[in-house]
Order: C-alpha cells, then structure tokens, then sequence
C-alpha cells in the first residue's frame, strides 16, 4: 500500500516569522553576538534571501559566528528556550489545525526548511512532527563550526534532500503535497504532486495562478 506525504517549508509557512531571523535577535539580546552591526547585517542578508540571490554558506557562515566558542548542550538549551518562549507563540493556528487533520487521518508529515537543522528539530518538537530536514551545521569537538554538511536544503537542494529522504524510506510512494510561502522553494513546488502556497508575494501568487496552485491566507 502507497503511502501520501506531506511537506512543509517552516519560515512564514508554518510559523509567522523567520525562525533564522528571530535567533539572531535573541542572541544579540543574550550577548552572544559579535559586534553592534550584527543584526544590520543579518537583515542585509535576508534582503538577497527575498530577491532570491542569497549565498546560504555565506548566511551560515555568519549566523553561527557566535556559537563558534559556546558548547553545544549549551546552544541546545538556549535553542529549547528560545523555540518555547518566542517560535512557539508565532505558530499559524492555520497550521496547527491542518495539522492536526493530517494526523487523524493517519497521512505523514515533514518539514523541510533552508534555516539551521537544530532550530528546525527543535520547533517541529511542539508541532509533534517527526520528520525534519534542515541545514546540517559541522560539528567538531563539541562545538557547532560555520560550515554547513553536505548539500543544503536550500532552493533546489531542497529537492535534492526530499528525493533523498524518499529514497530513504520507501513506503512513501503516494502524492507528495507540498505547503510553502516562498519563491526561493520554485523547483520543490513543480515537483509536487499537490502544491500550496501560504501568503505568497505577487511574483508566486502569479506562478500559483498559472499552475493552478492553491492559495492559501493564514494569519495569527
């Protein structure tokens, strides 16, 4: 028996926020930052992310440049703080209705996301969703370095990783729906059997109209 699969992108999609975003101004809040220009910075680079032209190695690179001397039990449980206290209270109750109808209809779900994979674990713990794709971090000798593992899940790695994670678990041989606010995530959307987009901008509106995409209008 084929089994569906759902997949969900998490920034603006499952969550009213950008979950990389929020992290760098809760270290910044905590000093964990390096330099009064970081979330200048930071902001300057989620610019290039909505025009489509980020370098994601160069995001990571910087994101975890003040993680790079803090243990990584400690940057577990500054990550369960923050994701508890400030990503939860973002949820779509959109997204947590739908779901829910997923689980009582016995359909798997994952979420695939171009941010940071322990952020993503972390927030798909409340969402009680065990599949979970992110951008892996190098870890070596119990810190996080700033250079991402293998292809990240980004753009069309983000394909990439999903055919990777299918090959891995054959019982998904259904429909693949796919949820997701983002232009950036073009190539997994006509890849999908079932695409939705969530409060998409006029250019992926547009695309959603041509290909007959579902519109979705989710607010907190």
């Amino acid at each position: 028996m084929s089994s569906d699969l759902v997949v969900f992108d998490l920034d603006y999609t499952l969550i009213n926020a950008d979950c990389s975003t929020l992290w760098c101004e809760y270290m910044y809040k905590h000093n964990l930052t390096c330099g009064e220009n970081f979330l200048k910075q930071e902001q300057e680079l989620m610019k290039l992310y909505d025009q489509g032209t980020m370098d994601v190695h160069d995001y990571i690179a910087f994101s975890m440049q003040p993680l790079l001397t803090v243990p990584i039990d400690k940057v577990q449980a500054l990550i369960h703080d923050y994701v508890s206290n400030i990503l939860v209270p973002t949820i779509f109750p959109q997204a947590l209705k739908l779901i829910d109808y997923y689980k009582s209809i016995g359909t798997d779900m994952l979420i695939i996301s171009a941010s940071a994979s322990f952020i993503v674990k972390e927030i798909a713990k409340h969402l009680k969703i065990d599949n979970v794709i992110g951008i892996d971090v190098v870890q070596k000798n119990g810190f996080y370095t700033n250079k991402i593992e293998g292809i990240p899940s980004y753009k069309e790695g983000k394909v990439f990783k999903l055919e990777q994670f299918i090959q891995a678990h054959k019982q998904y041989t259904g429909k693949i729906s796919f949820y997701t606010d983002s232009i950036n995530d073009l190539s997994l959307l006509q890849k999908a059997d079932i695409a939705y987009v969530v409060n998409p901008n006029a250019s992926l509106q547009e695309i959603a109209k041509v290909n007959g995409y579902e519109i979705l209008n989710w607010s907190n």
